[in-house]
């Protein structure tokens, strides 16, 4: 296994355990909130499907600077993924293209351009973001169950 190979794995294992975690929440408490400014795990999953959407771009060198202008827009385009499986639907449809822009990497060190702020990252660097953000994401969706009663390992 190559190191394009390796992340493209440990990612997807990311994304399983992401969904798998989220699907473990009741139909009645996914759009449940902790508090006013809290996210509902639909939401959650909803920002993670918006973020996988920058990978391959930032990969590929064509991601456009995230302005207010462009999130909002993000955030109402998602907002019409209501259930798990359009997210995930949409998910893995932005991670293909990630992991083609992976698979093309000849060079780790070369530097991509962030898109929020402009700092630069290596490509070896940049390819473990995506593995990252769903870890992270999958903290969030569990500490929302907690929140709720639900106390399992999912």
């Amino acid at each position: 296994m190559n190191y394009a190979e390796h992340v493209e794995d440990v990612t997807q294992n990311s994304v399983t355990n992401l969904f798998r975690t989220a699907r473990a929440t009741p139909a009645d408490k996914l759009n449940w909130k902790p508090g006013e400014e809290g996210q509902s795990i639909l939401e959650i999953i909803q920002d993670a499907t918006r973020r996988a959407n920058l990978f391959g771009p930032v990969m590929q060198g064509t991601a456009e600077p995230l302005t207010p202008e462009r999130i909002q827009m993000a955030m109402e385009q998602s907002s019409q993924w209501t259930t798990l499986d359009a997210c995930e639907v949409k998910m893995q449809e932005a991670l293909q293209q990630f992991y083609v822009e992976l698979r093309k990497i000849d060079n780790f060190d070369d530097i991509v351009i962030l898109p929020f702020g402009g700092a630069e990252m290596s490509k070896a660097h940049f390819s473990l973001m995506a593995f990252q953000t769903f870890m992270y994401f999958t903290g969030q969706v569990n500490y929302v169950q907690t929140l709720y009663g639900d106390h399992e390992r999912h």
